[in-house]
């Protein structure tokens, strides 16, 4: 019988082990490599949708500051005993006004879809992104979809039914202005105005809090 040299195999064996150990270290290596870069990537644009969306909501509060400033001197007209006011052209055409957050989300999107959010390794930095694009983005959505309903469903017929224009900054009649039909939608434009500055205010915050943490991953 011939005799097994178990040393040797003993020896194979182990150089088999190590060889597939390293191979295995490698790939996973390269692969931790990969997912790094992605995540790198997937942060640059997530910051990059973030300064835009910034951006657009500072804007938007801008403009929606002002337009609820009109309105609010429209509820205080109606509601007084004087109804000559020489804006009052300018405080009912801001009922006309309308402009709704579109939120850079491709990443966001992406991202969720693709089953890719492992990818970003800080847990913090997941549950900030939740919080905005699936909190305040979704309510300012909701509140912009509630604001276009009533402006055309119910301010926009009513003014266009029963105020005279002249073609000059000036409304021909003031009758409407005891109407208790667009007394209660002016209101609820006043009311919807305010409640989206809130909402605008509450995600501002969050967004710039995130923007910081995207910043410090980014460096």
């Amino acid at each position: 019988m011939k005799n097994i040299n178990w040393k040797d195999h003993l020896v194979n064996l182990f150089v088999v082990i190590i060889g597939i150990t390293v191979a295995f270290a490698l790939n996973r290596f390269a692969e931790n490599s990969k997912e790094q870069a992605l995540e790198k990537e997937y942060l640059k644009s997530f910051l990059d949708d973030l300064n835009k969306d910034i951006e657009q909501l500072i804007v938007l509060s801008d403009t929606s500051t002002y337009w609820m400033k009109n309105n609010k001197r429209l509820t205080e007209v109606i509601t007084s005993e004087d109804l000559s006011n020489d804006s009052l052209f300018y405080y009912v055409i801001s009922l006309y006004s309308l402009a709704e957050f579109t939120a850079q989300d491709n990443t966001y999107e992406t991202l969720r879809s693709s089953g890719n959010f492992y990818l970003l390794g800080d847990f913090n930095l997941r549950k900030d992104l939740t919080n905005v694009y699936n909190t305040h983005y979704k309510y300012i959505a909701y509140l912009d979809e509630y604001h276009r309903n009533l402006q055309m469903n119910k301010l926009s017929p009513y003014i266009n039914e029963n105020v005279r224009f002249t073609g000059r900054p000036v409304i021909a009649n003031t009758e409407f202005l005891r109407d208790n039909y667009f007394i209660n939608i002016s209101f609820s434009a006043l009311n919807v105005l305010q409640t989206k500055l809130k909402a605008y205010d509450d995600a501002l915050e969050a967004m710039k809090d995130l923007k910081i943490r995207l910043e410090n991953q980014t460096d």
